[in-house]
């Protein structure tokens, strides 16, 4: 996995994607005017409409942290309630550490000490990588 610490989300990240998002696709100028339009508006704020930001970056930041610690699921049935929230954007974003995550319990996994069908007597190397 990663060294590399990503930076937590802040209310700054939610209100930007909330105003850019509603834009679409724009050209390199046209983004940076939209943004620093945006900027002007996030500053004028009063910090309590800020604060609003702010819990649901909160809110976002946990709920990636929970999924990212738990493995992929099996089947689609066992979606959690936390991805539900996050979404599928927020989800692709992490589905390489929950997929690495899976491939450790999988190698962890105590079927590898057992003797195999090929007469050695047991599975030394476990599962080959796939990541």
């Amino acid at each position: 996995m990663s060294s590399h610490q990503k930076r937590r989300l802040t209310g700054w990240n939610i209100f930007q994607r909330e105003h850019l998002g509603e834009l679409g696709s724009l050209d390199p100028v046209s983004y940076k005017n939209a943004l620093n339009r945006t900027a002007i508006k996030w500053k004028s704020l009063p910090d309590e409409d800020k604060q609003a930001f702010e819990v649901q970056a909160e809110y976002e930041q946990l709920q990636r942290t929970v999924i990212s610690e738990t493995p992929l699921p099996l089947k689609a049935s066992q979606i959690t309630q936390p991805e539900m929230d996050l979404g599928s954007r927020g989800l692709k974003r992490i589905s390489l550490q929950r997929l690495q995550k899976n491939f450790a319990n999988f190698a962890a996994h105590p079927v590898w000490q057992l003797p195999h069908q090929l007469g050695e007597s047991t599975c030394v190397d476990g599962p080959t990588s796939f990541i």
